[in-house]
This record gives structure tokens, C-alpha cells and sequence, in this order.
């Protein structure tokens, strides 16, 4: 369940933020690296979720709770 509401969360701030100006590229470098960890963090906590690599460590838990706030802190 946390994997999906954070792919939600993931997509509803993309496209909430389309309408920013990302002309300067460190604000483009900011952009692609936090929906890079966003992934990540997706990815980490379906691994997690299926036993896969982590084996239902709270590594991935974790991060996935920290991420909406590194969202919000960018917006």
C-alpha cells in the first residue's frame, strides 16, 4: 500500500509541477535528482514489500516516509 500511495503522491506532484520554470539548470539537476530517489525509493520499498532484497527491513520503511517531506520541502 505505501508503494502505491507514494507512486501516487510521485505522479500528482509531477503534475502539479509542470508549471514551474525549470530554465536554470540547477533547478533541472534538483528536479531529476529528487524523482530519481523517488524511484528508488519506489522500487526499494517493492523489494521490500515482495521479501525480495530486504526481507522487510525498516531501511526502506523509512525512506519511504522521509521522501513526501523532501517533496514538500522542494515545493
Amino acid at each position: 500500500m505505501l508503494c502505491i500511495n507514494i507512486a501516487l503522491y510521485f505522479l500528482w506532484v509531477r503534475r502539479n509541477m509542470q508549471a514551474v520554470d525549470v530554465s536554470d539548470w540547477r533547478t533541472r539537476v534538483i528536479h531529476s535528482s529528487l524523482y530519481t530517489i523517488a524511484l528508488v525509493v519506489i522500487v526499494m520499498s517493492l523489494l521490500n514489500a515482495s521479501n525480495i532484497v530486504f526481507h522487510g527491513e525498516f531501511g526502506p520503511y523509512f525512506l519511504a516516509c522521509i521522501l513526501p517531506l523532501l517533496m514538500a520541502s522542494l515545493m
